[in-house]
């Protein structure tokens, strides 16, 4: 989730799930239309809301590749995890 701040109450702060950002315009408030057609006019500017989803997803993705890393270092000596596509592939 992104922090935002609904425009004109700097002190109404609300978190955004970016999965469900359609658009981002400059009107030349910032609006936010959601993928469900809601649109949020917030106090950042498109560049912000831009950088903040940015960073969200290399959070996530961060996350994930340290996740895959510990689990590949679990794994018992000698055995590694059979990824699907390899398996694919072999069947073909």
């Amino acid at each position: 989730m992104i922090t935002l701040h609904r425009l004109g109450h700097k002190l109404e702060v609300f978190q955004l799930n970016p999965d469900h950002i359609a658009t981002i315009e400059a009107t030349p408030d910032t609006v936010i239309t959601l993928t469900n057609g809601v649109k949020i006019v917030v106090g950042e500017t498109p560049q912000r809301v831009c950088a903040e989803v940015k960073d969200y997803r290399i959070e996530i993705l961060s996350g994930a590749m340290t996740r895959r890393r510990e689990h590949h270092a679990a794994a018992p000596h000698g055995q590694r995890p059979v990824h699907l596509a390899a398996v694919e592939s072999r069947e073909a």
